[in-house]
């Protein structure tokens, strides 16, 4: 595969109102921690950035990797969205942007529709293998997203 871009969208409703939702993914650290799991170690903003800077870099490492840098890019409280993105090797993709949008669901109340998009590039010599291997780890992050509001674990 050369450079074609790939975009993957997920969608979910949580059993959340929006603004427990927003508390928790806003913090792009805490909202890693969510989609990511144990899949990664030592997440944690990087150059003195903060929850409340933007942009903000983030580290972290995937089990027996390198450290990877990623940036959040834009947050929007009023319109509850974030981006961020990596322009360095991750896995396979050599190019990725994201972004995470949250809507109020107004019947029933108290849910929140989440939209969780990615446009990336895989690095030269990628296989479908490894598309498909990217597509399942994006599919797993709406998952866990979902899995861990329904456990009650909003702020």
């Amino acid at each position: 595969m050369t450079h074609a871009y790939y975009t993957h969208t997920t969608t979910t409703v949580v059993d959340a109102p929006i603004e427990a939702v927003w508390a928790e993914v806003r913090d792009i650290v805490k909202f890693g921690g969510i989609v990511i799991g144990s899949a990664a170690e030592n997440l944690q903003y990087a150059s003195g950035a903060t929850v409340d800077h933007v942009p903000a870099k983030f580290t972290f490492n995937l089990p027996g990797g390198p450290t990877l840098t990623e940036e959040l890019t834009g947050r929007s409280d009023q319109d509850h969205v974030i981006e961020y993105r990596a322009n360095v090797q991750v896995l396979a993709m050599v190019e990725y942007h994201a972004e995470v949008r949250l809507t109020p669901v107004t019947l029933p109340a108290g849910k929140t529709f989440i939209v969780y998009a990615r446009t990336f590039r895989l690095a030269e010599g990628s296989s479908s293998d490894d598309l498909n291997m990217i597509r399942g780890i994006m599919d797993n992050e709406m998952v866990a997203l979902r899995d861990h509001f329904a456990r009650g674990s909003a702020a």
